[in-house]
């Protein structure tokens, strides 16, 4: 399943991001970023006991997560009840 965070990059979006997934205890096991005519992606692979997750910023696409629909639905759960403190 894959879920788009936020339309465009946005950096409230990602720091929210960052901070559902902390408290989820992923951990990145990989990244790469890139560029392509006036494209720029960054795509994180995240592990935790809740298994697996792909996060990407993309221009034009925007913070997407893609992973199994129950990681993905619990993300959601926890980015929607999250508070920037």
């Amino acid at each position: 399943m894959k879920w788009i965070a936020a339309e465009e990059y946005d950096n409230d979006a990602l720091k929210k991001l960052g901070h559902v997934l902390r408290q989820l205890d992923f951990d990145m096991s990989s990244s790469w970023d890139g560029i392509g005519g006036s494209q720029e992606i960054t795509r994180w692979e995240l592990t935790s006991k809740h298994g697996v997750i792909t996060v990407e910023s993309e221009t034009y696409i925007g913070l997407s997560i893609e992973g199994d629909q129950n990681i993905i639905q619990l993300i959601k759960d926890e980015f929607s009840n999250w508070k920037i403190r």
